[in-house]
C-alpha cells in the first residue's frame, strides 16, 4: 500500500490569539504574503504534520484533522480554512475535491530584492504563478520567495509537465533551492485564496 506523509494548515484570523502552549501539539505558526501584480493577502497559519498512514486511509486522517480544527476553535482561535495535504509528482487522478499545488523556492540576494520581485510579477502574469514570501524570513545574505501553481483539472501529470518547464526558465536567472508538488485532499475553504488560481 502507498504510504504518504500528510500536513494541515489551519489559517487563523490573526496571530496575536496565538498560545505558545499549542506548540506542545506539533502545531508551527507560519505567515505568509501572497500576492500578485494586482491584489494580495496575509495568512496567520497554524501548521501540523501527522504520522504517515496509507492512502487509502486518508478519510480517517481528514476525520482526525477536523477534530484538530474543532480544538483550535474551542482554544479561542477563529479558523478561516483547514486544508490537508501531501507530497506528490502527480501520481493518479485527482477527485472533484482535490487539487495540486506547486511551490518553487526562489533564493535572491536582499540587494536585488526589489528588482526581481517586479521581474517576478511580470513573468506570473505571463506563465501562470503567484508569488508568496514570510515576511520575516528576509536575512542580510539571502531572501526567499516562492511561485506558486495550483492544478485544479485535467490530467496530474500534465501539471507536473508545466512545473518542471516553469523551473527550466526560472533556472535561467535565479537559484531555485526547492520544488514543492502537493497533493490537496481536503480543503474547508477553497474560496479563502481563489482569487489567485
Amino acid at each position: 500500500m502507498l504510504t504518504s506523509v500528510f500536513h494541515a494548515h489551519f489559517t487563523i484570523d490573526r496571530v496575536e490569539a496565538f498560545d505558545p502552549s499549542l506548540l506542545e501539539k506539533k502545531f508551527k505558526v507560519t505567515i505568509i504574503d501572497l500576492e500578485n501584480s494586482s491584489k494580495g493577502q496575509r495568512d496567520f497559519m497554524l501548521t501540523r504534520y501527522y504520522k504517515p498512514v496509507c492512502w487509502e486511509d486518508r478519510a480517517k486522517l481528514i476525520s482526525e484533522v477536523k477534530l484538530d480544527a474543532e480544538y483550535l476553535s474551542k482554544s479561542g482561535l477563529k479558523v478561516l480554512r483547514t486544508k490537508l495535504e501531501c507530497l506528490s509528482r502527480g501520481e493518479g487522478m485527482l477527485s472533484d475535491d482535490e487539487y495540486l499545488e506547486v511551490h518553487i523556492k526562489i533564493d535572491i540576494p536582499p540587494r536585488l530584492y526589489k528588482e526581481s520581485i517586479n521581474y517576478l510579477r511580470e513573468l506570473g502574469l505571463k506563465l501562470g504563478f503567484v508569488l508568496s514570501r514570510n515576511p520575516y524570513s528576509i536575512t542580510p545574505t539571502i531572501a526567499k520567495i516562492f511561485a506558486n501553481m495550483r492544478f485544479k483539472s485535467g490530467l496530474p501529470e500534465e501539471g507536473v509537465k508545466k512545473v518542471d518547464a516553469l523551473v527550466e526558465i526560472l533556472k535561467q536567472d535565479f537559484n531555485i533551492s526547492s520544488l514543492q508538488i502537493e497533493r490537496v485532499v481536503y480543503d474547508s475553504n477553497y474560496g479563502h485564496d481563489s482569487w489567485w488560481a
